[in-house]
């Protein structure tokens, strides 16, 4: 069972919160925004570790939710309409997704927890695959900052409800361009997904407006939806 920092619920909500930190980030980069996203709603968060450990970031305690290519992909995004994974990674994302965040839901929301997923760059690439691929009832909002369309062709989509959801992404993104996101978005319109999609004057990152316009965001789709 994957680690995590735990936001306890006082009154034994039946929300909540999860969020999925970045590549060579870990738990603690996405815990400050577990009480601000909530604000005074009652409900339950969780931000779990990634499994893998990166050697190189030790020292920073860099975590990993699956192994990437940067020179690959750095390859790729350099090159205008090239896919940002190829199908090693793609694989490797599915298998994480099956393996353990699968299993970390589903005994959060075994008593009917309702659950808003939220990630940032690798971990939106997450919660987007067990969005589409298994389409969980629990799974009520989602929440992508700075994340990308993984895929090489459209994946075997589960059938289920679709729920709202929010993306956003700084135009000047020189770690995952923003041209990702825009796929993303394009991808998720097709599949009458509602998305509100939100471009920032900026980089890799959740700057404080786009915050704002997250609790917004969850305010009406999750808290008092």
């Amino acid at each position: 069972m994957l680690q995590t920092i735990d936001f306890k619920s006082n009154n034994d909500s039946k929300l909540a919160l999860v969020l999925l930190h970045g590549y060579g980030a870990n738990a603690e980069d996405l815990a400050p925004l577990v009480p601000i996203l909530k604000q005074e709603n009652d409900c339950w968060g969780y931000v779990p570790q990634a499994p893998i450990s990166l050697p190189a970031l030790a020292g920073f305690n860099g975590r990993a939710w699956f192994d990437l290519d940067m020179a690959m992909l750095e390859k790729r995004n350099a090159t205008p309409d090239a896919n940002l994974f190829d199908e090693a990674h793609i694989k490797r994302l599915q298998s994480c997704v099956d393996k353990h965040l699968v299993p970390f839901l589903e005994n959060i929301a075994k008593d009917g927890t309702r659950i808003c997923l939220g990630g940032f760059s690798q971990g939106s690439m997450l919660a987007l695959d067990l969005l589409l691929r298994h389409r969980p009832s629990y799974l009520q909002t989602l929440v992508l900052f700075s994340g990308a369309w993984p895929y090489i062709n459209q994946p075997k989509i589960a059938e289920g409800d679709t729920c709202p959801v929010f993306v956003s992404h700084g135009i000047n993104d020189a770690v995952l361009p923003v041209k990702h996101s825009r796929k993303m978005v394009d991808e998720l319109r097709k599949l009458d997904f509602q998305v509100r999609s939100n471009e920032f004057s900026g980089g890799h990152e959740i700057p404080p407006h786009i915050v704002d316009q997250a609790i917004t965001f969850t305010s009406s789709t999750f808290f008092h939806s």
